[in-house]
């Protein structure tokens, strides 16, 4: 498109803002007139909106069709459709279901089979806008399919999910049919106890509910929502530390969309001795608005309360609040305001419960900027534990990390013959990848093997630690040649083949893929004739090891020799 043709445009743009609708319509008919017939008639065509397929309705009424469905209701709670035979086949996890002589569909259950059906209908009903018939027959799929103990009743746990069918998209289909077919302080009420119904940490129940609200319903709501908070505030104070009740999400999401921040944090405020939980909430907004004394305010408060250490198997929102992230975060609003003690005073307790490279990481740089002193001797009492505690896995892997981010790797050779001989896999495969980052560098080579291929996409790519670790902290490499950092690569990894090995015929395809590995190091690091003699060795060494052969076989020959 040339100079000239978007000064004709924006002229006719101009011209055309100064007429009135008739004026447009007029000089729309005009142009169509002016048109060739098939021209005329493509344009027409594509004014009028096409017509939805026409809905086929098994049922004769929708009272009919609501009668059959809650008599199907009944008769599955009364156990009329629980299928013995297909329970075990439907509760067994599906990575598991292709080992099964036969196998089961949807369609080989009739209670499932019935389900599908009404919920077909019901969503026909839905299409034609017969919303009351389909919220009415969606809350009762919903009870016999999730509330009801689907799993006592038709001998599957999850039978939307055997259908294809996702509840929170049921649920979402339920709340518009709802708000179609009831008066507002109607559909508020039977939302609300939906949501409760069905609240799930999974499930983004709130925001659908929210979008389905125009600014002066969103008004309305926070009114109910207030005053049930007042009728709350007076009762006994009890402490939850794991739930928020929805009607109290709500209403600070509401807040929220509103722009009314100030009102979300009140009721948080208010509320926070009766729901523990509240507190992340409010440490998030602080540290947004970087409210470093609030943050701290809120964090002893919340300390007070909350275990001083999470527990073996900890899962946050299931278990409460997260005493780490709370000392964390107080921790970055004691270095904000240039108090380094308290920071490192209220965060070495993180360290010690999350004992892990990162948590290391935040530590030493917290007493660093007490003292240079203060930095050497934590960082020389970390290390001297770890060397006492060798022989356990996570110890040796901190370690070695340890040693990489300070480029000590004569320590780390040391210790690599004490590491293989215990196993500790998650180590030796820590510094084969240094090795080879070392000897390959930062990126992929399109000449590099698969495995080596794929290795380099997860350091680039992946979120996990081990990953982390190499992307955020491997700032010294050690100083060797790209022959010799291949050789340490290559025997790291055919150290961690032997192991596998060494643990059983289970283990014989692992280690058939890190000795593939290990010939896909060599090969690149000019080392093809050395991973030759030493895979025909290991031949010779496991010659009656037919498996192991067979998998080797299928990994090694015909790809690297």
């Amino acid at each position: 498109m040339n100079s000239n043709t978007l000064d004709s445009i924006t002229l006719l743009q101009a011209h055309l803002q100064d007429k009135s609708s008739d004026e447009l319509i007029a000089l729309l008919i005009d142009l169509v007139q002016q048109l060739d017939e098939p021209t005329r008639q493509h344009f027409l065509d594509n004014l009028t909106p096409s017509k939805p397929p026409p809905v086929e309705l098994r049922s004769p009424s929708p009272e009919t069709f609501l009668a059959q469905l809650d008599a199907f209701a009944e008769a599955v709670r009364q156990g009329d459709y629980f299928d013995e035979e297909m329970k075990s086949y439907f509760n067994k996890p599906l990575a598991y279901r292709p080992s099964q002589v036969y196998k089961y569909k949807a369609e080989d259950h009739i209670g499932l089979n019935a389900v599908r059906h009404f919920l077909t209908e019901a969503d026909a009903y839905f299409q034609i806008e017969q919303y009351e018939v389909a919220a009415t027959a969606y809350q009762t799929v919903l009870n016999l399919t999730v509330v009801d103990n689907p799993y006592a009743t038709l001998g599957v746990g999850k039978p939307l999910r055997e259908l294809g069918e996702d509840v929170g998209s049921l649920i979402k289909r339920t709340l518009i049919a709802l708000q179609q077919s009831r008066p507002p302080s109607e559909f508020y009420e039977e939302a609300l106890h939906l949501l409760t119904q069905f609240d799930q940490p999974d499930r983004p129940l709130i925001d659908d509910f929210v979008s389905l609200l125009n600014p002066h319903q969103q008004m309305e709501v926070c009114v109910r929502l207030e005053a049930w908070a007042d009728e709350l505030n007076q009762q006994e104070l009890q402490t939850f530390p794991t739930s928020i009740p929805l009607q109290l999400r709500l209403l600070i999401r509401l807040y929220v969309v509103q722009g009314r921040v100030d009102k979300a944090m009140a009721v948080q405020h208010r509320f926070r001795h009766r729901y523990t939980m509240l507190y992340g909430l409010l440490l998030d907004g602080c540290e947004i608005a970087q409210n470093w004394p609030a943050i701290i305010t809120y964090g002893r408060e919340a300390l007070d309360v909350l275990p001083e250490k999470r527990g073996n198997n900890f899962h946050a929102p299931r278990d409460g609040m997260d005493p780490t992230v709370v000392r964390t975060q107080m921790a970055h609003a004691y270095e904000a305001l240039g108090e380094p003690q308290q920071a490192f005073d209220i965060y070495e307790p993180v360290f010690q419960e999350i004992y892990n490279f990162e948590t290391y990481a935040v530590a030493r740089r917290l007493v660093g900027a007490i003292s240079p002193e203060r930095e050497q001797e934590f960082s020389g009492y970390t290390i001297r534990k770890l060397r006492h505690n060798i022989y356990m896995s996570h110890s040796a892997y901190l370690l070695c990390q340890i040693y990489v981010s300070e480029g000590q790797y004569k320590y780390i050779g040391w210790m690599l013959s004490d590491i293989a001989k215990n196993s500790r896999l998650d180590a030796l495969e820590l510094v084969a990848r240094v090795y080879v980052l070392t000897a390959f560098g930062p990126e992929a080579n399109p000449k590099m093997g698969p495995y080596l291929q794929a290795l380099y996409t997860k350091i680039v790519e992946s979120h996990e630690e081990p990953f982390r670790f190499l992307r955020d902290h491997l700032t010294i490499k050690p100083e060797l040649t790209r022959y010799k950092a291949a050789k340490q690569a290559e025997e790291i990894y055919q150290r961690i083949m032997e192991v596998h090995i060494n643990s059983g015929r289970n283990s014989y395809a692992t280690a058939a893929y890190y000795c593939a590995l290990s010939g896909e190091v060599a090969a690149f690091g000019g080392r093809r004739a050395k991973f030759k003699q030493f895979y025909q060795h290991l031949l010779r060494r496991y010659a009656t090891y037919r498996a192991l052969k067979a998998e080797l076989a299928a990994e090694v020959e015909g790809k690297l020799l």
